[in-house]
């Protein structure tokens, strides 16, 4: 085998992997929350059902394009891909931050399945990074991502400014 070939094999496996951690979300995660709230009788919030379905309808577009990725190793493809997961992440925050303010302004069926919510959030997220992680090795393949996206360097003003915001943000919060 050549060094692409092998390189891809790898970049196979470690998908088979992602998938594989996937499943387990589904299994260990998503489908004992669904046998908590329907043992529990527990509803949702018409908000927070719609929040939820909503993040849910994202993840599976997102596996249909991810699949798609997979077999195409279309650039474009893989960029949507990263676009959209990123997008998820700004959706799944919302969503939590709406439930929290149910949580402050006293819904009693947000307080009876805020744990299902938050949980549910959390594995949704999860669940579309490990199918949006194909997109990985084919935009660094093709100089399409940076190895990290850490500052490669910062001077020590710019520092100590970055540390009093840090420290700000920590006592506020």
């Amino acid at each position: 085998m050549t060094k692409e070939q092998r390189q891809r094999i790898h970049e196979l496996v470690e998908y088979a992997i992602s998938l594989e951690e996937a499943g387990d979300i589904i299994s260990k995660n998503l489908m004992v929350l669904a046998e908590q709230k329907k043992r529990n009788n527990l509803r949702f919030t018409e908000e927070g059902r719609k929040e939820l379905e909503a993040l849910f309808d994202a993840v599976m577009r997102n596996m249909s394009l991810a699949f798609n990725v997979l077999v195409s190793e279309d650039i474009e493809s893989a960029r949507l891909l990263l676009s959209e997961k990123a997008e998820f992440a700004a959706r799944e925050r919302k969503s939590r931050k709406k439930h929290l303010k149910r949580l402050r302004d006293g819904d009693e069926r947000s307080f009876d399945t805020s744990d299902i919510h938050l949980e549910t959030l959390r594995a949704l997220k999860d669940l579309n990074a490990r199918i949006s992680a194909i997109a990985y090795p084919i935009l660094y393949r093709h100089g399409q991502l940076l190895e990290t996206r850490l500052v490669e360097s910062v001077d020590e003003e710019e520092s100590e400014k970055l540390t009093r915001s840090s420290e700000i943000s920590s006592n506020v919060g």
